[in-house]
Parts: structure tokens; sequence; C-alpha cells
């Protein structure tokens, strides 16, 4: 689904916005923080913008005294609110003006063909799937986890930088289930968990996402003052834990395996037939 992007004269009053540290020497550098304070309603960004307002109150101060060791400090907070305030405004642009990152589309999940059951059983064991079936299942799971991973990595600002963190632990979890999978030669919970993360709620999340205009998604509260952004986040934290938890679970059981195999070969050796009398 293509999103509209906005119109020119948007982009253009969104360079002025971000400049506006530089050509007004820092006189008005405040301003953008504020203005996108009020747009994006969240903590971090309001505190970053009482730090730019206070650091600009005790520049107006500095310059008024009459000190060499005032005028230094007065300088140094003056390259800070033109130089860095500038950079800063530019990294917000695209969140406070709502822009898409260019040849921007909303991510649509892939079809995943169904072989059988698609979901299989607790009761099922590698004895009655096929090994080709087992594979097959293992690179549908990694085929869409670079389909999603590619995404985000051509798509700046289609979903936000936290959940971006979110996605690659998922595919790395992930990545570590299917690769135990394919070398031991069998399936069980693990595999089943992150099979369904990946082909089913982890594009779902995301379609659903991207298909929100991204002013909308980022400054739109629900009545317990949620956005889209914050909903995403928490999906992405759920499935993120999960994953992890099938990388554990995989550890303890080959953990509980070394540790029989350790009673095993005490009893076996510990009172073997080749003791000396």
């Amino acid at each position: 689904m293509q999103q509209q992007q906005p119109g020119g004269g948007r982009k253009v009053l969104s360079f002025l916005w971000a400049l506006m540290p530089l050509y007004t020497f820092g006189l008005l550098a405040p301003v953008p923080f504020i203005h996108a304070a009020i747009r994006l309603r969240t903590l971090r960004m309001w505190l970053t913008a009482v730090a730019y307002g206070l650091l600009w109150l005790l520049w107006l101060i500095l310059i008024s005294v009459n000190s060499g060791v005032a005028s230094g400090i007065a300088t140094a907070i003056f390259l800070v609110l033109v130089v860095a305030g500038t950079i800063h405004a530019f990294t917000l642009r695209r969140a406070v003006f709502a822009l898409r990152a260019p040849g921007y589309q909303a991510v649509q999940p892939v079809q995943v063909p169904t072989v059988g059951r698609q979901i299989p059983t607790a009761n099922d064991t590698l004895s009655d799937r096929r090994p080709d079936e087992l594979a097959s299942r293992c690179a549908r799971i990694r085929a869409q986890l670079d389909r999603m991973s590619a995404y985000v990595r051509t798509h700046p600002g289609a979903v936000p930088s936290a959940c971006e963190h979110l996605i690659d632990n998922i595919a790395a979890s992930c990545e570590r289930v299917v690769a135990s999978a394919l070398h031991d030669r069998r399936e069980g919970a693990e595999l089943r968990s992150v099979e369904e993360i990946a082909t089913s709620y982890l594009p779902e999340s995301i379609a659903a996402y991207t298909r929100l205009q991204n002013e909308f998604a980022l400054t739109h509260m629900d009545g317990e003052g949620r956005t889209p952004a914050d909903e995403l986040e928490s999906q992405l934290k759920l499935m993120s834990d999960a994953a992890r938890a099938a990388v554990d679970s995989l550890a303890e059981g080959d953990t509980t395996r070394l540790r029989e195999q350790s009673a095993f070969l005490r009893g076996k050796f510990r009172n073997s037939e080749l003791d000396l009398p």
C-alpha cells in the first residue's frame, strides 16, 4: 500500500524548520524542539526542549556579562545551540512533519504456503515428518525474517528506532532456534514458537503499523495515553521475549542432556570392569 507523500511546500517548510537554529544565529534555537515536543508528546522530547531552553537562557545571560570567562562559555553554548541544534532538528524533521523516506511502501506480509498443517501439533515428531519438510519450514522462516530486516534497513523511519532494535533481536533469536533445528534434524515447541512469530505475528504487526500515517502513528493517543508506536513496541517486546525464551529453552534442554550423559558415564566407568583389584 503506497503512502501519499506530503507536498513540496511542506517539505520546504520542514527544512526551514530544521535550519531555524542556524539562520536565526541561535536566537530561536529552542523553538523547533518545543514544537517537536508538542507534536510528538514524549517525555524525552519535552526534556530535550527544556534542556535547549535552559541553554538558550544561560547564553543570553552570559553574553550580557563583561567577562572573558563568561564570553568563552557563551561562545561554546552558541556553537551547541547553532551547530548541534541544527543537526538535532534535522534528525527530528521526518517524525515532526510526518515525512516518509523516499520510495516508502507499506510492508506486506509474505504469504506462506501451507504444506499439510502449517503449524504442527505438539505430538508431531521428525519420524512422521519428512526431513525436507523441516528444511522447507526453516527456509520460510529465514526468508520472512530476512524480508522484515531488509525492509527496516531500506525504509528509514518506517518504524521507530526502538522497534528496529527489537526486530533485530527477534531475528537473531529466531535464527538461533532455526540453526539448532537444522543441526539436530529435529523440531520442537521452540521451532513452532518462532515459526508463528516470523511468519504470522511479526509481519502482521509491522504491516498494520506501516499502513498508518506517520504523524498519526507517533502522536495519536488512545484512552490510556498510548500511541500506535507504543503499541507496536509493546507487541515487539512480547515477541522478543518469546523468541528469547525459545532460545533459553533449547539451552536448558542441552544442559539437561549433558547432565544425563555425565550421570551415565559416571555410572558406567566408576565401577568399570577394567579397574585393578
